[in-house]
């Protein structure tokens, strides 16, 4: 895990002294990791489907927000806490296919249709398969077909 910690200024001017400002900065970088607060670590049960939809609320905000690798982190882990939820699935599919990944969005739409069908989650998830701007995609390699040139 990586820490932010602001560099001060004395390492910036580096001049003559500098075998001792970096001393110095090692010092101030050990004192900063030992006052550090130590990283919260949450661990999620599978099948846990209360914290599948927390998640996907969050991404959800993200997605309308137009912040797509947020909401794709978001989903992602709505879909490792509950691997049954096809709208998580689904929306999983919609930010990697808004990051230009159509590839995986194919997966996890299928997927979609997969975990949950008949949902309102796997109907949508099928309208954006059979779509013709994605169905010219070769579901593994992302490419056009050869049969369609």
């Amino acid at each position: 895990m990586r820490r932010r910690i602001k560099i001060p200024a004395f390492i910036v001017r580096l001049g003559e002294n500098a075998k001792y400002a970096i001393d110095d900065a090692g010092d101030f970088v050990k004192q900063k990791i030992a006052r550090s607060k130590p990283a919260r670590v949450v661990e999620v049960e599978r099948g846990d489907r209360k914290a599948g939809i927390r998640y996907m609320r969050r991404g959800r905000s993200y997605y309308n927000k137009k912040i797509y690798a947020r909401a794709h982190r978001n989903f992602r882990k709505a879909v490792r806490a509950d691997e049954s939820y096809g709208l998580a699935h689904y929306y999983l599919g919609l930010a990697c296919y808004k990051m230009d990944l159509p590839d995986a969005a194919r997966k996890n739409w299928l997927r979609a249709t997969e975990v949950e069908p008949g949902s309102e989650a796997a109907e949508k998830a099928q309208a954006k398969l059979e779509n013709p701007t994605l169905s010219r995609l070769n579901p593994i390699k992302g490419t056009p077909d050869e049969s369609e040139e």
